[in-house]
């Protein structure tokens, strides 16, 4: 009898560590197959696009080519907030939320959306995300509330929204209005202009070599 019950368990055991091996396999594959799919949707995005930079401003212009007649892209997500009086809460984009007892118009800029360029100045360009006169973010290569020096082109924001040292939050110009935008927890977390690689490919560098002068 008690070798029966032996084998009954040592058959119970044997079960259960074939049905617990399965399921960690197909625990596993279901990560796996997680991980390709996460893959498959935000690699093919990012790896279609690279950053604007004052080199790459150098080259298009130096191939007499437009930057008017180029497709920028905003690097990651952007909100714009400002408070709205009780009696003028029509606005021509975005949304209005009412907030602890206060109107906040909110205006989104989804990560990728393509923009334009509306003004070319010497260190800085304008893009436009949506139709209408005034509705531009200036973008430039150097900023004194960004801590990087890469030379990238980044939204130039007004002042920081409390003091000069919280880099948390901006307050920006935009339609006319200022806005509050959130840019992250850190100094070098600022909105950055994105264009396609492939205009980067199509473009030509031409180098020349000095030959130098003999005295005759």
């Amino acid at each position: 009898m008690p070798s029966t019950l032996n084998r009954k368990t040592l058959a119970g055991t044997s079960l259960n560590k074939i049905f617990l091996e399965r399921d960690n396999s197909l625990l596993k594959l279901f990560f796996q197959f997680f991980i390709a799919f996460l893959l498959f949707i935000v690699l093919p995005s990012c790896s279609t696009k690279s950053y604007f930079t004052k080199e790459i401003r150098d080259i298009v212009e130096a191939n007499n080519n437009s930057l008017t007649k180029l497709q920028f892209y905003i690097d990651r997500d952007v909100e714009l907030r400002r408070e709205l009086s009780s009696g003028d809460i029509k606005v021509s984009s975005g949304k209005v939320k009412f907030e602890n007892g206060k109107y906040i118009h909110i205006i989104f800029l989804k990560k990728y959306t393509p923009g334009i360029c509306t003004k070319v100045s010497k260190n800085s360009i304008d893009v436009s995300f949506e139709a209408g006169e005034g509705k531009n973010l200036s973008f430039e290569t150097i900023s004194e509330f960004d801590t990087q020096s890469d030379e990238t082109y980044k939204i130039v924001p007004d002042e920081p929204l409390n003091n000069r040292t919280s880099f948390a939050y901006f307050k920006i110009k935009y339609d006319g209005y200022i806005y509050m935008m959130k840019a992250g927890d850190t100094g070098d977390a600022l909105p950055k202009l994105m264009i396609n690689k492939s205009v980067i490919g199509n473009l030509k560098v031409e180098r020349t070599r000095m030959k130098g002068q003999k005295i005759k």
